[in-house]
């Protein structure tokens, strides 16, 4: 998880259009402080406002499939949202659409974006995760929510800062993970089979068994959906919680905090993890958030 994306063409666009030789992490982070000031919001921040600073004409709410998208009509700038998300799922994406209006042309060359999916923090795309990482800067602008975080945070923390900031879950972890102190990465688990199981079964499913010869699936384990901590060794997804780990109980149990291991990587953490389970299209998840502290950090 460590280090910064190599810039892609658009990106790399961004950076000449201002002249900028550092990561694009910070320029986004300051075009984002640049915008927050301009528009003197306070929180919980105002997204429509910012969108309208951005020449955005119109959000609207409706059913699609995408999380989002931002596209042209004539010489209106419009943002759809999925209608079926959540309030605090709709105001990050909202806040990611407003992003993508920061790198060059967008208007110039009428491009339209659609994004199935948002808040996934995927460091292989560049663009996304950049829109991502500023979608977080302006729902959780960084003073105010310096002011409110504790020096070691757990995720009972999160869950009450969400709610302050009316954020989702998963982008104020992520804003946690930027802000503290110490090293410390999210881990987003779901209960879900190894993907040679995943494998196995779509094969079973093609060649049925004989009749008394069938065999059940096997038991789902907690794996890892997606994980981020910029200075955190890297968690690699679909990984499995080790069995004797007090990790491995949190469903059963609705949550753990422990110094410890998990199995997802090597060494002790410092272990905050809660059941949150949530709908994800239409379907129920028993999603679990996991904070890891590196225990020797000093905050």
């Amino acid at each position: 998880m460590r280090g910064s994306p190599q810039p892609d063409r658009l990106v790399r666009r961004l950076l000449d259009q201002h002249q900028w030789s550092g990561a694009p992490e910070e320029l986004v982070v300051r075009l984002c402080e640049e915008l927050l000031e301009e528009a003197g919001v306070r929180v919980p921040v105002d997204v429509r406002m910012l969108a309208s600073f951005r020449g955005i004409s119109a959000i609207t709410a409706v059913d699609q499939v995408e999380a989002g998208c931002i596209f042209c009509a004539g010489e209106r700038l419009l943002v759809h949202i999925r209608g079926s998300d959540s309030l605090e799922r709709q105001r990050f994406t909202i806040c990611h659409e407003i992003l993508h209006t920061f790198f060059p042309g967008f208007r110039e060359e009428l491009r339209t974006r659609t994004d199935t999916t948002v808040g996934n923090f995927d460091r292989s795309q560049l663009e996304e995760y950049l829109c991502d990482l500023g979608a977080a800067e302006l729902l959780l602008p960084g003073e105010p929510f310096l002011g409110a975080l504790p020096a070691q945070p757990r995720i009972d923390d999160v869950i009450e800062l969400a709610a302050v900031f009316a954020a989702s879950l998963e982008a104020t972890a992520v804003r946690v993970v930027n802000l503290t102190a110490v090293p410390m990465a999210l881990v987003v688990l779901e209960p879900a089979w190894k993907l040679t199981q995943q494998r196995e079964l779509a094969r079973q499913a093609t060649q049925p068994a004989l009749a008394g010869l069938e065999v059940g699936p096997p038991p789902k384990k907690l794996r890892v959906r997606w994980a981020y901590g910029p200075q955190m060794a890297t968690i690699p997804k679909h990984k499995s919680v080790d069995d004797l780990s007090p990790l491995a109980d949190v469903l059963e149990r609705g949550g753990v905090d422990y110094r410890g291991a998990t199995g997802l990587t090597g060494g002790t953490f410092q272990v905050s993890a809660r059941h949150l389970p949530y709908h994800r299209e239409g379907e129920p998840v028993d999603r679990v958030l996991v904070l890891l502290r590196d225990p020797t950090g000093i905050a």
